[in-house]
């Protein structure tokens, strides 16, 4: 007598067990390496014949197991499963591949996706079940822009001075291509290897070494971006509120750093499922184009003229540092995963959709602010655009105000990658989480971020670094190394393998310039 279990896929969290069974789809997602149309992956289907199997599917819906065994089919199964193990599956006929062909009876209009488990038993998916979470490509675009354009964005100005202006605008529209690519090359390498996550898929790669490596740099970033977050928010909105309502308490910054976190932040990151966060990724961007639109129409009403600076030359020697800003501005790779699987129906053609147009809209939003800055204000630009106008400028306090206000709606998707860190790697077959770990994890860490945030005022050095080698290695080095080993099979034309070992040189080349350049800076600022 067989037995069968049925989950709902949307319930199911992302998990690192390596027992996990994946999930196919026609075009392929992270539990299914492309599905049954390209054969990629341990398992896959086409038409064929071979043995019946026995299996059923839950009249709700989701995913139904059951051993295969001789006999007739109790559910509707498509005619062919495909095992790129079965040698020892009877009547089976083995194709050119390797694959051996399983034939299978029974209506097939309706399911459309099915594969052959490690225990050779028959895994069915219910085509009207969603595969991946509830967002749809807008919302998860939302999310993956306020990841992109968070703190780094108000840098952007800065980056052109660094720069220069003309070379500036080619290197945020080369450092979006690059970052697109390096996203695209994550997710494929994910969906190759079958992994959930971005630390799967480089245990996957390079074992325990690349785990703990990744691991330390996915939760850093995003926990030193929150740290980030937090002292923005005690530098910004102190002024707006001393503005309009006095002075007063709110113009202390650590007053506004605990209120904001304790009754904003903190409640936000308690969210279980990141699509939850889509709606007020739009507000922050709002905020944003706020901020666009306020740097750009105030800045060329400065007066007296003498705060413009001189105009930014074309190019300027200094372009290193503005690719170290720029970096940090893009980095978003911690996301990617957690984006992909949000995502309605997910697959890497859906997903390019997301990918594409978030860091097109990126590198449009950054190329606005910075070329609206550095018109304004010249070679006498801040590394903080709003620092060049003065504290009582009233549309200055607004642009604050929204951009304060979206650095707070961002701090929660960040959160939420740290806490992603943390389950994985501490409690990988615990999941999902209790409702206590789950609350008390984003706890511990808002809280840590708190502590920090107020007795640190200035992270000027520790930002750089954290962007040089954090977010260097976790979007450029990483991603690199991965696809230069993964994707040794695909064809030579599409120098696939030579472009991902392209990305690993310019994040190790970035890495020695950005520290060397680091060092030098530190020991030619003048000691007290």
């Amino acid at each position: 007598m067989s037995t069968h279990k049925t989950h709902s896929p949307q319930a199911r969290p992302p998990s690192t067990s390596t027992t996990d069974r994946p999930r196919m789809s026609d075009e392929g997602d992270l539990g299914g390496a492309n599905g049954h149309r390209n054969g990629a992956g341990p398992r896959g289907c086409r038409d064929g014949g071979g043995r019946k199997a026995k299996a059923t599917v839950s009249p709700a819906g989701g995913i139904a197991e059951t051993p295969v065994t001789s006999g007739d089919l109790s559910a509707e199964l498509p005619t062919t499963a495909f095992a790129a193990d079965a040698t020892d599956i009877d009547g089976g006929i083995k194709e050119p591949d390797g694959m051996t062909s399983v034939p299978l009876s029974g209506d097939t209009q309706h399911l459309d996706t099915f594969l052959i488990g490690d225990n050779d038993e028959i895994i069915v998916e219910d085509p009207h079940v969603k595969r991946g979470g509830d967002s749809t490509i807008p919302e998860a675009a939302f999310n993956f822009i306020n990841s992109i354009v968070g703190a780094g964005i108000i840098g952007m100005p800065f980056a052109l001075r660094e720069a220069g202006f003309g070379l500036g605008v080619i290197l945020i529209i080369a450092m979006g291509i690059i970052t697109s690519y390096s996203i695209k090359t994550l997710i494929r390498c994910g969906v190759k290897t079958h992994k959930p996550n971005y630390q799967d898929m480089v245990m996957h790669c390079y074992g325990k070494l690349g785990f703990n490596l990744l691991s330390f740099g996915q939760f850093f970033f995003p926990f030193f971006g929150m740290i980030a977050y937090s002292i923005i928010i005690g530098q910004t909105l102190p002024k707006v509120f001393e503005a309009v309502f006095g002075h007063g308490f709110l113009s202390d910054r650590n007053t506004v750093i605990t209120i904001m976190t304790l009754f904003l932040m903190i409640p936000l990151s308690m969210n279980k499922h990141i699509e939850s966060l889509s709606r007020w990724s739009a507000v922050a961007l709002t905020g944003v184009f706020v901020l666009i639109l306020i740097v750009c129409i105030e800045g060329s009403l400065v007066d007296p003229p003498e705060d413009r600076g001189d105009p930014v030359a074309f190019f300027h020697p200094r372009f290193v540092q503005a690719i170290g800003v720029m970096a940090f501005a893009y980095v978003c790779h911690h996301n990617s995963f957690l984006i992909y699987d949000s995502l309605q129906n997910t697959s890497e053609r859906r997903f390019s959709i997301v990918n594409y147009s978030s860091v097109t809209i990126a590198a449009v939003l950054s190329i606005m602010l910075g070329a609206g800055g550095s018109f304004a204000f010249g070679n006498a630009t801040k590394d903080n655009v709003l620092d060049n106008f003065a504290i009582d400028n009233a549309a200055a306090n607004v642009a604050r105000f929204f951009f304060a206000l979206a650095i707070m709606l961002t701090y929660p998707i960040e959160c939420f990658v740290a806490r992603e860190v943390i389950e994985n790697y501490f409690f990988p077959n615990s999941q999902p989480p209790t409702d206590l770990r789950h609350y008390s994890v984003t706890l511990a860490v808002c809280l840590c971020v708190f502590i920090i945030a107020l007795s640190i005022e200035d992270l000027g050095i520790i930002l750089e670094l954290n962007g040089i080698i954090n977010a260097n290695l976790i979007a450029f080095v990483i991603p690199g190394a991965c696809g230069a080993k993964l994707l040794v099979g695909e064809t030579f034309y599409k120098g696939e393998r030579i472009w991902a070992t392209l990305l690993f040189a310019f994040g190790v080349a970035l890495f020695v310039f950005g520290v060397i350049l680091v060092a030098i800076d530190s020991s030619s600022t003048p000691t007290s």
